[in-house]
């Protein structure tokens, strides 16, 4: 059984809380605040219900029993959930500033508009919150300036000043632009309207957090019953701090498991449940996810979320820009849905449990499990949602990374050298491995009469040659974790790469990344072993060892062996150049490599000195800078 202590790699990470609590403090947050906002907000013009979608296509892909999006794109035509909790926030504090019985005065009145024009509201933002808090400026009548600090897009602060709020720029992160915003509050005496609590400031917080109440309720109405789990983002922590806790009054003991996301460099969260306190993040806290750009947990949001909160998870920027694709896309008969980068992050770490096995089996997700996700935010930033959406596939240095060191696990010796000899129990182990992975990527697995295993990507032409890629998974105590396990993982890379971009190839050997193209899949793998490289300096010795066979769909696959034992001649010409590893990697000797220019076959090949390159780290080519602490001796 996997100790669900935690763990964390290039994609994503996990850990388990330990402070969970039989009971939640209602000081702050309590039904009644939750009854009284939903009440509220639902009188005001233009409020309708946001929409639950049912992925089935998702589960479906994900290997899970449902998953539900809850769609915050279009709420009060804001594009994010925070039209909740920051206007309700700004009309809370102007009835109780104006001594209001009745708050619709706010938007009727012109004498109490009037009055309200004279009260100036302030607030930092990413983004979403000061949207909020502008538009419930403009609606109920006072005035509004909003902080945003260096690194929030110029699109968002647009999109503020459209409700007529002062926009300030703030050096630093986040966290700086809040401090500024009270300093100014209190030289001005402005309101400050924030979504984050500190000491003495603790009202306005709640009232935000307790208009967020009004998505759970809605979640609570449109499912017939709790799911088992649900993903929120936790960024300061209002969101998934009023989630939790109405789910906790609503369903008690039935409450699902609740588990929080966050960005790898905006951590405080996940920091914070691992060492068992509020733990503060620095730094540029730079993420796509701007609207999980905090490295400060709000104190009242931290109280409930450390007792009630299950887990917390950090994904990684790719699988967030592959959640918005595929989104977008729509898996099977799922509809296409709009979201942007913090809105994805739930589907993100899905993506990544459902590559990482033993991340799912610490979340404890499996095919009977019936996911909640938060669509936290639409198109917020068109410029960027267009780029993201519209991106090319790009070869994933940390699946290669994950993949590399789980296959290592099998047949791993007690001092960390690595042997699978073929035809033994580990090396079973490890084909049993590959199947399922293959399987996860709804590859056709064949293994032929003397052991050869294939896993084969279908095209709408069956009939066409196909090309194979790979290696063998076999290996001894030198040759290492990288051996030919590099080629095998490398070629389903670039199959999962095709899959994320909706490329569906015309046959085994070809395949068509846009309507205007047709693109010979050798050339396609080409492009990803040099897009892996591109990272490296190019002034540094690169390395790669694998194998590649190429055989027709008339011949078995148990006769590729013997059909094409030489490299693969592509009929184009290439303009890419490749390294080609002539040698076997050794820390006790050269290495010997070789230049292979254009997949010309062995003409091609010219001698490469190699007597100053020992103790050479094979996946150093491979990975970009910030992974380099995953260094293998060979």
């Amino acid at each position: 059984m996997l100790e669900r202590a935690g763990f964390r790699s290039p994609r994503a990470g996990f850990v388990a809380n330990r402070l969970i609590a039989d009971d939640l403090p209602s000081e702050h947050i309590n039904p009644q605040g939750f009854a009284v906002a939903a009440q509220t907000i639902k009188t005001w013009p233009a409020y309708t219900p946001s929409p639950l979608h049912h992925l089935s296509g998702q589960a479906g892909r994900l290997g899970l029993g449902e998953v539900f999006y809850k769609d915050e794109s279009a709420r009060f035509g804001l594009g994010s959930f925070k039209a909740l909790g920051g206007a309700y926030a700004v009309y809370a504090l102007l009835r109780e500033k104006l001594q209001l019985g009745d708050g619709s005065l706010l938007w009727t009145d012109q004498a109490t508009r009037k009055a309200a024009k004279a009260i100036t509201v302030c607030c930092a933002t990413d983004g979403n919150h000061g949207r909020s808090v502008a538009w419930g400026a403009e609606l109920f009548g006072a005035n509004c300036v909003i902080f945003v600090h260096e690194t929030v897009s110029q699109a968002r602060c647009e999109a503020i000043a459209a409700f007529g709020a002062k926009v300030s720029r703030v050096k630093g992160n986040y966290d700086d632009s809040v401090r500024e915003a009270q300093r100014q509050a209190e030289a001005n005496c402005w309101h400050v309207v924030s979504d984050t609590s500190y000491q003495g400031y603790i009202d306005i917080p709640c009232k935000v957090m307790h208009g967020y109440g009004l998505m759970a309720q809605e979640i609570c109405d449109q499912l017939a019953e709790a799911p088992s789990h649900v993903v929120v983002q936790a960024g300061v922590g209002a969101l998934a701090a009023s989630l939790c806790a109405y789910f906790w009054y609503r369903w008690g003991t039935k409450r699902p498991r609740f588990v929080l996301v966050e960005p790898m460099l905006a951590d405080c969260y996940f920091q914070s449940i691992s060492a068992g306190h509020p733990v503060a993040v620095t730094g540029s806290l730079q993420t796509i996810m701007a609207g999980l750009a905090c490295g400060e947990a709000s104190p009242i949001a931290w109280q409930i979320l450390s007792r009630a909160a299950d887990d917390a998870c950090v994904v990684c920027e790719d699988d967030v820009r592959e959640a918005m694709r595929s989104l977008h896309r729509g898996e099977s008969s799922d509809p296409s849905v709009i979201s942007g980068e913090t809105g994805a992050a739930g589907l993100a770490l899905l993506q990544a449990s459902q590559a990482m096995p033993h991340l799912a089996q610490a979340l404890g997700l499996d095919a009977h499990s019936r996911v909640l996700i938060i669509g936290s935010e639409g198109n917020t930033d068109p410029e960027i949602y267009r780029a993201i959406i519209h991106q090319p596939p790009q070869p994933r240095t940390d699946y290669l990374l994950e993949q590399l060191h789980a296959l290592a696990q099998i047949g791993l010796q007690d001092d960390g050298a690595c042997s699978r000899l073929a035809l033994t129990d580990q090396d079973w182990m490890g084909r049993d491995w590959l199947v399922d992975v293959m399987k996860s990527l709804d590859l056709n697995v064949q293994i032929d009469q003397i052991g050869n295993l294939f896993g084969i990507f279908v095209g709408a032409e069956p009939e066409l040659d196909p090309i194979m890629t790979g290696s063998h998974i076999d290996t001894v105590r030198t040759g290492g974790r990288y051996d030919g396990c590099l080629g095998v993982l490398a070629g389903l890379e670039i199959i999962r790469c095709m899959q994320a971009a909706g490329i569906k190839p015309d046959g085994p050997s070809s395949c068509a990344p846009s309507p205007m193209t047709r693109v010979h899949a050798m050339d396609l793998t080409c492009w990803v072993l040099l897009s892996l490289l591109k990272p490296w300096p190019s002034n540094k010795p690169f390395a790669l060892w694998a194998s590649t066979a190429h055989y027709s769909a008339k011949n078995s696959p148990g006769s590729a062996m013997q059909a094409h034992a030489s490299p693969v001649t592509s009929k184009r010409k290439h303009s890419l150049n490749c390294i080609w590893n002539t040698g076997r990697f050794s820390s006790r000797r050269a290495v010997k490599l070789a230049w292979f220019k254009g997949f010309k076959g062995l003409k091609g090949l010219k001698a490469f000195p190699g007597k100053a390159w020992k103790s050479l780290v094979s996946l150093t080519m491979l990975v970009r800078p910030q992974y380099l602490w995953h260094s293998i001796l060979i």
